[in-house]
This record gives C-alpha cells, structure tokens and sequence, in this order.
C-alpha cells in the first residue's frame, strides 16, 4: 500500500508535460521597450506561468515571478522593458501538477533610436543615445521621398555621425538604424525630412 500511494504521488507530482519556449524573431517580435514570445501547448494544462528576469532567475522583473497567464496562452507580450538590455524568459504549467520549467530563452531587446539634429545648412548630424554596448554598424538611408539617393553604412562606435546633404532635391528624408550580431534592426530608427530653402 505504501509503494502504491509513493507510485501515485510521483504521477501526480510529474505528469503535466514540460513546454517549449521558442525565439521570437527579431524583425517581427523584438523592439526596443517590449517582446512577444510564444510556445508550445501542454495536453491538459488550466494555466501557464512565467518568469522573467535579467539576471538568469537571481531576481525577477517587476510582475513576472511566477505571473499567471491562463489557459489558453500559448504566447504573451512583456512590455514596459528597458532598452538594449538582456532578459531571461521561462514557462511552466499547470494541470495535473506543475511541469518543469521549459527551456530558458535568452533575448536583448533593440536599442533606443537615435535623434536627429542639424548643426548647420547643408550639413545634418544625429547623435545616438545607447550607451555600451554599442551597435556593429548604423546605416543611414536617404531619398528624395520616392527614391534612394544614398546609403551609408560606418561603425558605430560614435556616439556622433554627421554628414552633408548637398543634393538636388526639393526635399530629403532619410533614417538611420542600426545592425547588432548581423541583422539590422529596421523596425528601431529614426529619421527627418529637410526642405530646399529652409534646411540647405
């Protein structure tokens, strides 16, 4: 009786499958102040619950140690996060006891767009706001509004770029954004439009 009743205790204690937390694409699920993450679903689970922490689980962020999500969550957004910053995600759930926790994700969010300022006609700068660490590369893209005139790629070390804008054009827009371990974060930019006559 007694191995019957330790037998049925480890069922009840292990039973509910174990999730898995997949990478959230960058180009679609990661900016700079929030991140949508998603994972498998659980036969039998009446709730999912999460962690979220910037330290590998030392600490938690604000609202998500062990934050309820429900049912039928099978993917959540955390929002209110820092930018260029490192955060640790994991899930668990629940059913006929609680799972394991799922595989841990570790993702940066992007960082902070840049700004723009002008320092003279005809010569525009900007100066970005990241701090250490900084990105691989800014690329900086102008037009005429229809059309790419130019594109400029430097490393992006700097906090300060600039460069002349002479062109024959009534008008001028451009962004800049930057890349991080190979892949440009073109949802995260900044950009202006300069007019003939006021701006060069």
């Amino acid at each position: 009786m007694n191995q019957m009743l330790k037998m049925m205790m480890v069922k009840g204690a292990g039973s509910q499958a174990a999730v898995t937390l997949y990478d959230p694409d960058r180009s679609t699920k990661v900016s700079a102040y929030f991140f949508e993450i998603s994972w498998s679903a659980s036969s039998g689970a009446t709730n999912y619950r999460i962690d979220v922490s910037t330290d590998n689980f030392s600490t938690f962020i604000s609202g998500y140690n062990d934050k309820s999500l429900g049912s039928s969550a099978t993917s959540t957004t955390i929002a209110g996060l820092s930018a260029n910053t490192y955060y640790y995600v994991r899930v668990r759930a629940v059913g006929s006891g609680t799972s394991a926790n799922s595989n841990t994700i570790s993702l940066y969010t992007m960082f902070q767009p840049p700004y723009w300022y002008q320092t003279s006609a005809g010569f525009v700068s900007w100066y970005n706001t990241y701090g250490p660490p900084y990105p691989d590369y800014h690329r900086i893209i102008i037009d005429d509004a229809v059309d790419a005139i130019a594109t400029y790629e430097n490393p992006a070390g700097q906090n300060y770029q600039g460069f002349d804008i002479h062109y024959d054009h009534d008008s001028l827009h451009a962004k800049v954004y930057a890349q991080r371990d190979g892949i440009w974060e073109t949802r995260n930019y900044c950009e202006y439009t300069w007019t003939r006559g006021v701006d060069y």
